[in-house]
């Protein structure tokens, strides 16, 4: 049966949704080809129920019927009650409006279901927000493009360098400012905040974080044991929550299984960077790229007399992401072996400095 044929076996049969259940006697049928969109609250419930709440208003401002409260329906869809029609509102709508409105009122059946508890919510979208958010994660995209096209560790000034000549973000920035003398670093800073995540454990989990991280190493230790032949069973590892993570924003970014989906990271265990000295790097590097930047940092640490017990941090990190770059290949074995420098510093910081566990 195609669907005009429905409508007009609906339109004889019954004449009306409200018809069929005997509630509306004199209902006006308007075939779905003809039906004109209007807003919300044009529609007859919606304009008695703002009448309606408009009286109890009235009623509570000049103290009588403490006991009525009026209605947060309007605020919670973000719509503007309307109690009539507006004037661009047209003829034969405005009379078909008003009348079903009337028989609204004149019959309590059609009434009890005439209200917000049997309509669809219609939310009003916030078309001002939607945009702001919009603009936002083209910035954050636009500094993901220049963070994923560095090789190395860059900072906040670096990054803002990089796009201040860029005349597209210049003009998004103004947007998002609201304002022409708008700060380009405060908006970079913001979409490198809220979307990174610290590249150092100790700086994303709390205690109980890092007990779940440990048991999450532990199966991937073991799924690496049976996909070499061993007979072993993994365990199933816990689920994380948001109080396992130091800040709500890194479970946010990363879930309940800690999956990174973070754009940025932030190298917060280099020591006498802190705040707008912070260096960050794209989350996309692979753990070579990653533990290539790292010993990069270290070397220049190095090189400016940093006492090994302030990098032991960083060296942490470097020694952390050994086992993803073995199991990609080999390509910096003779730095991060037992004879290369990296191994040697790791030798001297275990027999002087406990590293963290």
């Amino acid at each position: 049966m195609t669907s005009s044929s429905w409508w007009a076996s609906r339109k004889n049969s019954t004449g009306s949704p409200t018809a069929s259940y005997g509630l509306d006697e004199t209902p006006e049928i308007v075939e779905p080809d003809k039906v004109v969109p209007i807003p919300p609250t044009w529609l007859p419930w919606c304009l008695n129920f703002a009448t309606r709440d408009a009286e109890i208003r009235a009623e509570l401002a000049e103290g009588r019927n403490p006991g009525e409260q009026p209605t947060v329906w309007f605020e919670r869809h973000r719509w503007q009650p309307l109690t009539e029609l507006p004037p661009e509102a047209a003829p034969a709508l405005r009379a078909r409006i008003d009348a079903r409105r009337q028989r609204i009122r004149s019959v309590p059946a059609l009434a009890l279901i005439e209200n917000a508890n049997f309509k669809r919510r219609w939310y009003c979208p916030d078309y001002d927000a939607e945009e702001r958010e919009a603009m936002q994660a083209w910035l954050a995209d636009q500094v993901e493009v220049a963070a994923k096209e560095r090789k190395a560790t860059f900072s906040l000034e670096q990054m803002v360098a990089s796009l201040q000549d860029d005349p597209h973000v210049l003009a998004v920035c103004e947007l998002l400012a609201g304002r022409r003398d708008f700060s380009l670093s405060q908006l970079v800073a913001e979409a490198l905040f809220n979307d990174m995540v610290p590249n150092h454990r100790f700086h994303i989990y709390k205690p109980a974080g890092l007990v779940k991280r440990e048991a999450w190493e532990r199966t991937w230790e073991d799924q690496c044991r049976e996909d070499a032949g061993e007979k072993v069973t993994p365990e199933v590892p816990p689920s994380y929550g948001t109080g396992d993570f130091l800040k709500t924003e890194y479970w946010q970014l990363r879930g309940k299984l800690d999956v990174p989906k973070e754009r940025f990271i932030a190298f917060t265990e280099i020591p006498g960077r802190a705040g707008a000295e912070t260096l960050y790097g794209w989350a996309g590097w692979t753990p070579l790229q990653r533990l290539r930047a790292i010993l990069a940092i270290d070397e220049e640490l190095e090189d400016a007399d940093v006492p090994l017990a302030d990098r032991i941090g960083l060296l942490d990190s470097a020694w952390r992401l050994l086992p993803d770059v073995a199991r990609r290949g080999r390509g910096l074995f003779p730095w991060v072996s037992p004879l290369g420098q990296f191994g040697a510093n790791l030798s001297v910081a275990g027999r002087e400095i406990q590293a963290p566990r």
